[in-house]
């Protein structure tokens, strides 16, 4: 299956950031999983779900949770101008405390 999406590429990612508000939790996971592999294969796309996984961080689920932390670690040491941009953004102010130690560990390792 995954090797499908990599074959649509750009346009399976808006699919996969609507998983990602789903209510069944290894929906949101599998998603994630598939977007972060879908980076590793440097799919321009994929750098438009990174507000969708910044709000994953609000989540109910701590396993949610803990998955969008680990991709956007993926994301980010590539990325950290746009997570910076998109952390701006009010409607993800209760993300921030979880965010930001991340973001400036990932801007002093670089």
């Amino acid at each position: 299956a995954f090797q499908s999406v990599v074959v649509i590429g750009d346009k399976a990612v808006p699919y996969l950031i609507l998983a990602l508000e789903e209510k069944e939790c290894q929906v949101k996971i599998r998603a994630v999983s598939i977007l972060c592999q879908l980076r590793e294969k440097k799919i321009p796309a994929t750098l438009t779900a990174i507000p969708a996984l910044i709000k994953l961080l609000l989540d109910a689920d701590r396993c949610a949770q803990n998955k969008a932390v680990e991709a956007l670690v993926k994301f980010a040491p590539d990325d950290l101008p746009l997570l910076a941009k998109a952390l701006s953004d009010e409607v993800f102010a209760p993300a921030h405390n979880i965010i930001r130690p991340l973001l400036k560990r990932l801007q002093k390792e670089k």
